[in-house]
């Protein structure tokens, strides 16, 4: 929704570091956004919130607090993921082979796709009058004493599942997958030495059914001479 500017001006976002992409070989970052807007205070005892069952009666010196909150994921598309896996899986496979990688700073996952969705927050705290550590002087404090999300209803209805499906797929495809990567070392063929037989019925030593690709020799005690 737009953003009013504040009075006097000033940034209009605070710019804070990317959701990073949890277990990824080399850091990853995913751009995102929080805006709390609509909000609303009622001192105690006004009625001016309806307050979820949960919150209501606010007590004494308790404040009742309504706002909106509404989170923004940029979720990346088959083609960027893809091409970051392939990444990922060459930065784990160097690890595994012992080639030095060098440390990299967080990449950001380029995205054209924005989703956002909006929740209800109710919430109830109190003020506290006192000192803080380490620094002279005394202070109003605001301390927040529950809070509740009436019933996790979104705004789109289907956004808040649309993105935690997109970051769960990020985290595994660039986050896990990429480390279950297993090299293949050439397979050893021991060749059998001039007179060995094998028991009737069994296949040469080295291969699956008689058919597949060398793979060793055949424990002593399913190939007797």
């Amino acid at each position: 929704m737009p953003i009013a500017p504040p009075p006097g001006g000033g940034p209009l976002f605070t710019v804070e570091p990317q959701l990073p992409v949890l277990g990824a070989p080399q850091p990853l970052g995913l751009d995102w956004c929080l805006q709390l807007s609509n909000v609303s205070i009622d001192l105690y005892p006004g009625r001016t919130l309806m307050l979820p069952p949960e919150l209501d009666p606010i007590g004494s010196q308790q404040f009742a607090l309504h706002l909106q909150a509404c989170f923004g994921l940029a979720c990346p598309d088959d083609r960027v993921i893809e091409k970051l896996a392939a990444e990922m899986e060459a930065v784990v496979a160097a690890r595994v082979l012992g080639v030095a990688v060098p440390t990299a700073d967080v990449q950001p996952v380029p995205s054209a796709n924005v989703l956002c969705s909006c929740l209800d927050l109710f919430g109830v705290g109190h003020f506290e009058w006192g000192a803080v550590a380490g620094v002279p002087g005394k202070f109003l404090k605001t301390r927040l004493d529950n809070l509740e999300i009436v019933d996790l209803v979104t705004n789109p209805p289907s956004n808040l599942e649309s993105m935690l499906e997109c970051y769960l797929r990020v985290v595994l495809r660039l986050g896990v997958l990429p480390r279950l990567i297993v090299p293949m070392q050439s397979p050893v063929h021991r060749r059998r030495p001039a007179g060995r037989r094998h028991a009737a019925g069994q296949r040469g030593p080295g291969r699956i059914g008689g058919r597949g690709r060398p793979f060793g020799e055949c424990h002593r005690a399913l190939c007797r001479p």
